[in-house]
């Protein structure tokens, strides 16, 4: 890692529904994670994609997710 010792990501995302009422869906201990097929990423430098690595219906509202790992919580 370039950048530190390993990739952190915190997020908060405010839904406004049609009714007024709100949804938060925030990052927590909660997710999971997995190694995906971009392995490295850099403006510079581009990408390397390996496609052994794709995670079929990631995105998908239904995705088997029973290989993943749960997240670490990085110090604050």
């Amino acid at each position: 890692q370039v950048y530190g010792e390993r990739p952190q990501f915190i997020a908060e995302l405010d839904i406004s529904l049609h009714d007024g009422s709100r949804i938060t869906v925030a990052t927590d201990t909660s997710w999971l994670t997995a190694i995906g097929p971009i392995l490295e990423n850099d403006l510079l430098g581009g990408e390397s994609y390996d496609a052994r690595y794709e995670l079929p219906n990631w995105s998908a509202p239904v995705c088997d997710d029973s290989r993943w790992q749960p997240v670490i919580q990085a110090e604050t």
